[in-house]
């Protein structure tokens, strides 16, 4: 889309490398049950006003992607699913998955910023 191209391209290492239609297959036969199963969860419901949200869901995203930074292994997994519901609350313009995935994000944050805080204070109490 920056280049302006008609369609979307692929790097060429990633549009270089063979990917079988039977694996394909499994994969759309794998995702379709699960997608079908968020769709009766995931509705449009409590309306919230997304345009007046947009900004704070934003900075929420933002603090989210800092906690990607925490030195400890796989801890960006649970941002990164949280990351997921906001958008999928968004797309969906469900205001009660929005509120629980802000609800969750929230307590995200405060672990990261707690974890980051205290990786702070030990490397300050070995250096001194």
């Amino acid at each position: 889309m920056i280049l302006a191209r008609e369609s979307p391209a692929f790097p060429r290492i990633i549009a270089s490398r063979r990917f079988s239609t039977r694996r394909l297959v499994r994969l759309v036969d794998r995702a379709v049950p699960v997608l079908r199963r968020m769709e009766t969860v995931i509705h449009p419901r409590w309306k919230t006003p997304f345009e007046a949200t947009t900004r704070v869901v934003g900075l929420v995203v933002l603090a989210l992607t800092s906690v990607f930074f925490v030195p400890i292994p796989l801890s960006n997994v649970v941002p990164a699913v949280t990351i997921m519901l906001i958008a999928l609350a968004y797309l969906e313009e469900d205001g009660v998955l929005l509120a629980l995935s802000l609800t969750s994000a929230a307590a995200v944050i405060l672990v990261g910023a707690f974890t980051i805080w205290q990786s702070v204070e030990a490397v300050r109490s070995m250096a001194s």
